[in-house]
């Protein structure tokens, strides 16, 4: 510890020759008024919260976008994801079983030698849910797509996906393409 004696300006009160004292700094508002701590405290716990709270928003609103992936419908749409979105055939294999499996082995086979990977030219793929066929054994769900192609144009495709249960998981049994 230092305890050189420290000069008279920078001496606390009380005459300690020892200690620094040094002031608090200040900080100026708007219209030059000093703040204090205290009037800043509660203008970061407010902030804070705002975040927080707009951090749980936004994850409640992006879970609420898809259905649980183990749900019949969940397996649907990452399927749909996989196969029409983004164009990976090897990435959309687990969600399928049965004869969806076998036609996608057959759209590998014959897409063999097509490099597809980031420099090729992919359309952007959107849809959205438009039919349900709610059967116990075999839900079906009827998907609309948009694809836009750059320099081509958009045009619109509907996907019958029907799903099954392959032991304790739902997987995708067929799927179909339709105008």
């Amino acid at each position: 510890m230092n305890l050189t004696p420290l000069p008279p300006s920078l001496r606390g009160k009380g005459g300690n020759t020892s200690l620094r004292s040094l002031p608090s700094p200040r900080r100026r508002g708007a219209g030059g008024e000093v703040l204090r701590a205290e009037s800043r405290e509660p203008s970061r716990r407010r902030e804070t919260a705002l975040c927080a709270a707009t951090a749980i928003l936004l994850v409640l609103a992006a879970a609420a976008c898809q259905s649980d992936a183990r749900s019949p419908r969940g397996v649907a749409e990452r399927f749909v994801d996989q196969h029409y979105v983004h164009i990976n055939l090897e990435a959309a294999k687990p969600f399928c079983a049965g004869l969806a499996l076998q036609k996608l082995r057959d759209e590998q086979r014959l897409t063999e030698g097509q490099a597809i990977d980031e420099s090729t030219r992919k359309p952007a793929v959107h849809y959205r849910l438009i039919e349900t066929k709610d059967d116990a054994e075999h839900p079906t769900f009827v998907f609309e797509g948009t694809i836009d192609v750059d320099d081509a144009g958009q045009f619109k495709r509907k996907w019958m996906i029907t799903t099954r249960r392959d032991g304790d998981a739902w997987k995708v049994s067929n799927f179909e393409e339709f105008d």
